[in-house]
């Protein structure tokens, strides 16, 4: 089952991957085959993703009960792995990844059960430190150049204590 108007790849990203699969013999169906957009089905744990781009209820509630049976959609896992890449590869701070979580649009459910575990696992200052490492050119006796250093930090979704105990860290050479 395709949306309407939906083609084979004319006027799609071709930077995004498909996901096909067959569902045969559900309860309502005896045979569905969907071809949706990974980061669709990424956090879509409710189906309402692929309502909206065109496929019947009927199908996308028999697709997201395949799925979730067979652990194609894991919301806790892909919120883990979000968090994990955000802060490991992209240096994000608390805030800046909150806001990423919520523009990705995980569950309330789910962010509350596992973000909290997940933070425990990162030191923020040990991230804040490397951002600073990244900025190498910034002369950070320079009173001008720390202040536009810190509202970059800051922009990061790093805290203000999280960046002085960084910026610390740095000037002592820790």
């Amino acid at each position: 089952v395709r949306p309407a108007g939906a083609g084979t790849g004319g006027g799609q990203n071709t930077l995004l991957e498909s996901f096909s699969f067959t569902a045969v013999n559900t309860p309502v169906l005896s045979s569905v085959e969907v071809d949706a957009p990974k980061y669709i089905l990424a956090t879509d744990t409710d189906g309402e993703k692929l309502t909206a781009s065109g496929f019947s209820e009927v199908v996308v509630d028999e697709v997201m009960i395949y799925l979730t049976e067979r652990k194609y959609i894991n919301e806790p896992l892909f919120l883990r792995s979000f968090c994990e890449y955000c802060i490991t590869k992209k240096l994000y701070g608390k805030r800046k990844l909150l806001a990423a979580i919520n523009e990705k649009g995980f569950g309330l459910e789910c962010i509350e059960d596992e973000l909290e575990e997940v933070l425990k696992s990162f030191d923020f200052v040990e991230i804040c430190k490397k951002q600073i490492e990244k900025a190498k050119r910034v002369d950070l006796g320079d009173k001008a150049a720390r202040e536009k250093l810190i509202a970059s930090l800051t922009r990061k979704g790093f805290s203000l204590s999280e960046i002085k105990a960084a910026l610390l860290e740095v000037i002592r050479g820790e």
